[in-house]
């Protein structure tokens, strides 16, 4: 209990870490931007200033893959791996029926939880 305790903090620690990097370059590109009608501030607004478009499109690129592409891939390998169980376990059963009914289960089961990512 102690070591998983200690390998939650570790992995807490960790993302923790990597998302303040992953956020860092926002902001050093974000400045406060005061919208002034005549000599009065109405309010201030975030801008993000980025020196370039290329570096703006690559860390655009980078979160996405961050944020959508990889998770999907994890998803998907695991659905494969789940879908791959089911069916290798369905045929070892010995009568025919039942496991046509759990085969067909499984399938429902694994379209389900496609449609669910």
């Amino acid at each position: 209990m102690v070591k998983s305790k200690h390998l939650q903090l570790r992995v807490y620690q960790l993302l923790l870490h990597t998302s303040k990097c992953v956020l860092l370059p926002v902001r050093l590109e974000i400045i406060v931007e005061p919208f002034k009608f005549e000599a009065v501030i109405l309010y201030e607004t975030c801008i993000e200033r980025w020196p370039s478009q290329e570096l703006k499109v690559a860390y655009a690129v980078c979160v996405l893959m961050i944020q959508a592409v990889i998770p999907a891939l994890v998803v998907g390998c695991i659905h494969a791996k789940i879908a791959s169980y089911l069916n290798a376990h369905a045929k070892t059963q010995r009568d025919s029926k039942r496991a046509q009914r759990e085969l067909q289960r499984n399938k429902r089961t694994t379209l389900l939880l496609s449609d669910v990512k």
